[in-house]
């Protein structure tokens, strides 16, 4: 699953760029703090299950399939996966 939409902005971003119009619609600004702070929450969760499952596929292939040995870094790439970036900001 991607964090870019259908028009190629981050998830995130657009959710941030929405702020002031939620404010518009009485959403006080607790919720939208938690709002964030539950999608950061998430996302961190979601990369490390992507790890872990890239970390035993590893292990895996270079258990019983020598010739198609990989590592977690690879296969997180070959999923299209970015859950060993070094910056993990926001």
């Amino acid at each position: 699953m991607s964090d870019v939409d259908s028009n190629g902005v981050d998830v995130l971003d657009r959710f941030r760029a929405y702020s002031e119009r939620f404010r518009q619609f009485s959403v006080a600004e607790e919720v939208y703090l938690d709002t964030l702070e539950y999608i950061k929450l998430v996302r961190m969760q979601r990369d490390e299950a992507r790890r872990l499952y890239c970390n035993t596929m590893s292990n895996v292939t270079a258990t019983y399939v020598v010739h198609l040995r990989k590592t977690p870094k690879q296969i997180a790439k070959d999923m299209g996966w970015d859950c060993f970036k070094e910056n993990d900001n926001d």
